[in-house]
C-alpha cells in the first residue's frame, strides 16, 4: 500500500478511555513493578513495596505505550514489557495508549518525533515548574498515519535500527570520555585527595581565576568569538576579551561546570576564566579542575555563586609540565577519534530524522 492510501486516525482512538486504578497501600505487602517518572531514565520499573507507595496508580499490561505529560520530564514514552510476576502499575502522569491498530514501537517512535514534541508542547497548561502538564484532550485530537500493522512492523524495523546506530555512536563517545576520565586519575590522582603524594602549593600557584566581563545584549555583535556563560558557549561577538586556549567556568548561575575554549573568546560575567595559567598545560587545568569539584564552593540559596575568595585559598597539587604535556597528547589524540565519530553520529541523526519525516510527515 502506497503511503498516500494510507489512513489517519486521531492519537485519542489510540488511548486508553477507562484506565483502571488501584491503590497500592491497601495491598501493603505485595510487591508492584512500577512505572514512574523518575524510574524512566534507569530504562527499568521501580520495584516497591505497597507500604512505600503514596497513591493510587494506573494498572497497565504488556505493550501499552507510556507517554509523560508532566513538564520538565516531557518526551519520554516507555513499552511496558511482557508481564512476570508481579503487578504492573504506572504513574497517573503518564497517557496511556493501548489498541489492537497500531504496533507499540512503531507508535513511539511517532511520540518521540520532533514535530509531534513541538506541537504537543503546545498544549502544555499551567503556572510553571512542576504544575506544568500537556493537555491530553488536545494531545487527543492529533492524527497519526497508520498504514497496516505489517508495514508498520518493518516501518518500526527500520526506524530501530537507525535508532540503535545512534545509540551505539553516542556509547562510543561516552566510553571516550570515561577512558580520559579514568587517565587522569590514574595519571595524576583526585586532586581533592591528592592520593598519589604529589608537592602541595596554592591554588593561586597552579592558576588564577577571575571574574569574566560584561557584555549586554544591546551590545553584542555577530562575529565569530565564542561568548562563554556559566553553562558554557552561549553565542558569538566580533570582539574577544581573552585569548585562547583557555579554561573557564560558572560563577553564577550554573556551578562546577568547566569548558576548554580552544580559541580566542570572551567570557560573560557569569563566569570565571582562567586569567593566569601559571606556565601549565590548559587541557590539564581543564581535567584538573573538573576533578577538583568547584561546586563545593558555592553560596547563596536563590542563585547560587562561586566564591572565588574561597577557591583561591585552597591547596592544589603541582604535577610537571612534562607529564601535563603528555596526558595532553593523549587527550589530543582521542578528541581526533571523538571527531570522527561525532561526524558519522551527526550523519546518523539526519538519517533517523529524515525517516521519521518520511513516514511520519511527508506526502506521498
Amino acid at each position: 500500500m502506497k503511503k498516500r492510501d494510507w489512513k489517519k486516525v486521531k492519537l485519542g482512538d489510540l488511548m486508553l478511555k477507562r484506565n483502571k486504578s488501584v491503590n497500592p497501600a491497601k495491598f501493603k505487602e505485595e510487591f508492584f513493578e512500577l512505572y514512574s517518572i523518575p524510574a524512566y531514565s534507569t530504562e527499568q520499573a521501580e520495584i516497591i513495596q505497597g507500604s512505600s507507595i503514596g497513591s493510587s496508580k494506573k494498572t497497565v499490561e504488556e505493550d501499552d505505550v507510556l507517554l509523560s505529560r508532566i513538564v520538565p520530564h516531557i518526551q519520554r514514552c516507555w513499552i511496558v514489557p511482557e508481564k512476570k510476576e508481579l503487578r504492573q502499575i504506572a504513574s497517573g502522569e503518564w497517557i496511556v495508549f493501548r489498541s489492537e491498530k497500531v504496533l507499540s514501537n512503531y507508535l513511539r517512535f511517532f511520540l518521540l518525533s520532533k514535530p509531534f514534541h513541538k506541537r504537543f508542547m503546545g498544549t502544555v497548561r499551567g503556572v510553571g515548574g512542576s504544575l506544568m502538564r500537556a493537555d491530553p484532550k488536545q494531545v487527543a485530537d492529533f492524527q497519526i498515519p497508520l498504514p497496516p500493522l505489517a508495514e508498520q512492523k518493518a516501518i518500526a524495523a527500520q526506524l530501530d535500527r537507525a535508532d540503535k546506530l545512534r545509540q551505539a555512536l553516542a556509547q562510543s563517545l561516552a566510553d571516550y570520555d570515561r577512558l580520559l576520565a579514568a587517565s587522569f586519575l590514574d595519571m595524576f590522582g583526585d586532586p581533592v585527595l591528592n592520593p598519589k603524594g604529589w608537592e602541595v602549593v596554592k591554588f593561586t600557584d597552579v592558576v588564577v581565576l577571575k571574574r569574566g566581563f560584561d557584555l549586554p545584549l544591546k551590545s553584542r555583535i555577530k562575529g565569530k568569538y565564542p561568548i562563554i556563560a556559566s553553562n558554557g558557549p552561549l553565542d558569538y561577538h566580533n570582539e574577544y576579551k581573552v585569548k585562547g586556549p583557555g579554561v573557564v567556568t560558572g560563577r553564577s548561575g550554573t556551578i562546577g561546570n568547566v569548558f576548554y575554549i580552544e580559541d580566542d573568546y570572551w567570557p560573560l560575567n557569569t563566569s570565571l576564566y582562567a586569567e593566569d595559567l601559571r606556565g601549565n598545560n590548559p587541557i590539564y587545568l581543564y581535567f584538573l579542575l573538573q576533578f577538583f569539584r568547584l561546586d563545593r564552593f558555592k553560596r547563596g540559596s536563590g542563585v547560587p555563586t562561586l566564591n572565588r575568595n574561597l577557591v583561591h585559598r585552597e591547596n592544589l597539587f603541582n604535577v610537571p609540565l612534562s607529564l601535563q604535556q603528555q596526558f595532553a597528547q593523549l587527550v589530543e589524540r582521542i578528541e581526533r577519534q571523538k571527531a570522527l565519530i561525532q561526524s558519522a553520529q551527526q550523519s546518523a541523526e539526519d538519517l533517523f530524522g529524515a525517516l521519521l519525516q518520511a513516514y511520519f510527515y511527508e506526502g506521498k
